[in-house]
């Protein structure tokens, strides 16, 4: 039972921290933005789940929303190719089918 709960915080938790996040950013916009922000605060709090209900709801879909940086070494924020041709021909095909990367997809 432990378990299951704590699964299910989990779950529950991405969701909370989403909307959590988006809250917050409106308080840290320049006051000309801020007033806009938080006329529609609780829209963009709700929406911000959107990309996860669809991660779960969609087959295919949660690859998307995930990458696991440490496959790329240190750095990898910066020394990433910005592009998928550049990622084809950077780090090659193979690398990229092996660690789960837009499966799929060919440009």
């Amino acid at each position: 039972m432990a378990h299951l709960f704590l699964l299910c915080g989990l779950t529950l938790w991405g969701f909370h921290a989403h909307k959590l996040i988006n809250q917050q950013a409106v308080y840290s916009l320049p006051p000309e933005m801020r007033s806009f922000f938080l006329l529609h605060q609780e829209e963009l709090r709700e929406l911000a789940v959107n990309p996860d209900k669809r991660r779960f709801a969609v087959k295919g879909e949660a690859e998307k929303h995930f990458i696991d940086l440490e496959a790329f070494g240190d750095s990898a924020t910066y020394t990433l190719p910005r592009s998928w041709t550049a990622a084809k021909e950077t780090l090659g095909e193979e690398f990229l089918r092996q660690n789960g990367i837009l499966p799929g997809i060919s440009t």
